[in-house]
């Protein structure tokens, strides 16, 4: 059975996790994610600069990458990735687009959340900041 994401769901999620997490804005996504033993974050398409701790998807060849960041980079078209470019990527444990999610239609964004519904673990976050 194919493991689809659903619009509500994410969004309950977000709030409950807000609310939960964010309410004293002391504590950190970074903090709340490693006192929860998560500590596999993939940054989708915002590559720009190297964050301690994550991996790193976009369309851009490796070799374009800082070379801190090579050993963590993978070139990845997410619209197009089929399970065959997906799955040696593994599974994360936060995915963040920031300042991505905008630039895609209504139809590949709906993609692009299904393939992200299929990296993150049990339990995972996504975040997504848009302008």
């Amino acid at each position: 059975m194919e493991k689809r994401l659903y619009l509500p769901d994410l969004l309950h999620r977000l709030v409950l996790y807000y609310h939960r997490n964010y309410k004293n804005k002391s504590t950190t996504l970074r903090e709340v994610l490693l006192k929860q033993g998560k500590t596999r974050w993939l940054d989708l398409g915002s590559s720009s600069s190297f964050n301690e701790g994550f991996y790193f998807a976009d369309l851009h060849p490796a070799s374009e990458a800082p070379e801190e960041m090579r050993q963590k980079y993978f070139q990845l078209n997410i619209i197009e990735a089929g399970e065959e470019q997906l799955t040696p990527l593994g599974k994360f444990d936060l995915i963040r687009m920031q300042h991505v999610f905008e630039h895609f239609t209504p139809e590949d964004g709906l993609k692009v959340l299904e393939k992200c519904a299929l990296l993150l673990n049990e339990g995972g976050y996504l975040l997504i900041t848009v302008p």
